[in-house]
């Protein structure tokens, strides 16, 4: 009974110690754009255009922007997928989703993407992702994902990007410990 307990123990602290390897999310890439919501693979990818009141109220500004399509592209403005509606443009409250797979209808590879909403009279907004591989069962990487969310500025439209919890993307085991890791992560 002692050695069972001592192997539980040795077994919890070294999950301890792997998992608080990975409690900085400070190590960012260059490449990174400065805010955005990550994915793993498979995940689909939520987003809506929110249009503050603020906006609605401003001298000079037409109704409510319409939606009149989107698409996603790569950093270096490389298209990837593109849904558009210009015969019915649809109003803010139209949630959007893409489901990680380009034209060909391929899974996209891990990396940053651009989420751009078309509207008709205030322009194109932007949101960013990152697609994360999802880590194997054996894996040591971590199952947790860092997002950098910014505070878009007062009173502009923003495309807001939104995770799903309930999302399943098949099979999948993990163990969550939550050691009190700050930085946007879930």
């Amino acid at each position: 009974m002692r050695r069972l307990f001592l192997l539980v123990l040795v077994l919890v602290g070294l999950v301890g110690v792997l998992a608080r390897g990975d409690c900085n999310c400070s190590a960012q890439d260059p490449a990174a754009p400065l805010c955005y919501t990550a994915f793993f693979t498979c995940e689909t990818v939520f987003f809506r255009l929110v249009v503050p009141g603020e906006f609605l109220v401003s001298p000079g500004i037409s109704p409510s922007p319409l939606i009149t399509g989107w698409r996603i592209e790569k950093l270096d403005g490389t298209l990837v997928f593109q849904d558009l509606f210009p015969s019915v443009p649809l109003g803010a409250w139209y949630q959007m989703s893409w489901n990680q797979r380009d034209s060909s209808w391929n899974p996209v590879s891990p990396g940053y993407y651009r989420v751009v909403v078309r509207t008709t009279s205030a322009g194109e907004f932007v949101g960013y992702v990152q697609i994360v591989e999802r880590p194997g069962l054996f894996s040591c990487s971590p199952m947790r994902l860092c997002s950098r969310v910014c505070s878009p500025a007062c009173g502009t439209p923003y495309v807001a990007i939104e995770r799903d919890r309930s999302s399943d993307c098949g099979c999948s085991v993990s163990l969550l410990v939550n050691l009190g890791c700050g930085c946007g992560c879930h």
